[in-house]
């Protein structure tokens, strides 16, 4: 009787148990509303003003930090939150190192604006030393590009994400980033699961043989 009327919960509960593991952010601070942290950089942190090649801020318009030419408009994530604005120069402008798991799929995303339309950039996505695709916002300003991969981490336990300056002008190469993410199952995260799925059955199983005596 019991199954018969509370089965179907059952299984929802199990399988929502076996699945709450995906889709998790393993990015550190990707919408930067913790400020500057969580990530490392070849750039230097200049605030309010990132007012020489190779160096950044993090602020809620790119135009507050007093450089005329930034265009003014919010983040990607709010309209009213912190973004990483930068004063493009080459090399890496944002890298972080994620634990994962061997031999499985994870879904990346970033998103990439123009401060202004001079000398534009073009960033180059890179995962354990290889790229994985490049995104340019084009001519367009104050209006938000979206990068987006599937990653498979092989045999690699840790993965190492690099979004790299490849322009590196000294005048316009400006721009902003947010809302980095990495998507997919964090490491222990599935085995805990499924064992909280067994005891689980083991639960129900020890209650309907109760139920039988």
């Amino acid at each position: 009787m019991f199954l018969q009327k509370y089965g179907s919960l059952c299984i929802v509960l199990v399988l929502f148990v076996a699945s709450s593991s995906y889709g998790l952010n393993l990015i550190t601070n990707g919408d930067f509303e913790a400020g500057n942290t969580g990530f490392s950089t070849d750039f230097i942190f200049q605030t309010p003003t990132p007012g020489a090649a190779s160096t950044y801020a993090i602020h809620t318009d790119p135009s507050d930090t007093g450089i005329g030419s930034f265009a003014s408009f919010g983040d990607h994530t709010s309209g009213s939150g912190n973004m990483m604005v930068v004063n493009g120069g080459l090399g890496v402008v944002w890298r972080q190192t994620v634990d994962v798991i061997t031999n499985t799929d994870y879904d990346f995303q970033a998103f990439l604006a123009n401060a202004n339309n001079i000398n534009v950039v073009t960033l180059d996505f890179r995962v354990n030393n290889l790229s994985i695709g490049t995104l340019s916002a084009g001519n367009t300003e104050a209006q938000f590009f979206e990068f987006s991969a599937t990653v498979n981490s092989g045999a690699a336990s840790a993965l190492t994400i690099e979004i790299i300056d490849t322009v590196g002008v000294s005048f316009g190469d400006d721009f902003v980033l947010d809302d980095i993410s990495l998507e997919g199952p964090a490491p222990g995260a599935v085995p805990e699961l499924s064992t909280m799925a067994l005891l689980f059955s083991g639960f129900l199983a020890l209650f309907l043989r109760s139920k039988k005596y």
